[in-house]
């Protein structure tokens, strides 16, 4: 038998009209403070999630992952808040092998959408 290996891609959504939409009601210097401080704080959430994915408990999951999923989607990270809204459905159902792939699936997500957020916003971060 022979395994293949499986890089996941997929494409990551900015919403480059919110980022434009916080531009225009703090200023491009306030903008950027504003999305380096969510950033940061969307990494930590992250940090904390895999946190609860150890030692929590499936609802405890289920509420982190919905808050990051709205922190995610107030400053355009769209890929980051559906797959984050996703891990906290399938947390909520118990359905371990769909939490399984979506979990894996917010990892990636949360590093490429952090990436992608610099290279669509053109902000000085």
């Amino acid at each position: 038998m022979m395994v293949l290996p499986f890089d996941a891609i997929e494409t990551i959504l900015v919403d480059r009209r919110r980022i434009a939409t916080l531009c225009r009601m703090h200023g491009l210097r306030d903008a950027e403070s504003y999305l380096m401080e969510r950033v940061g704080a969307i990494a930590q959430d992250l940090t904390h999630l895999q946190e609860v994915y150890h030692h929590g408990s499936a609802a405890t999951m289920a509420k982190q992952a919905q808050a990051l999923s709205d922190a995610a989607s107030e400053i355009g990270l769209t890929t980051l808040a559906r797959v984050a809204r996703d891990v906290a459905i399938c947390a909520r159902s118990g359905d371990g092998v769909a939490f399984a792939a979506v979990w894996a699936r917010l990892g990636r997500a949360g590093d490429h959408s952090i990436r992608q957020l610099w290279t669509a916003s053109g902000l000085q971060m």
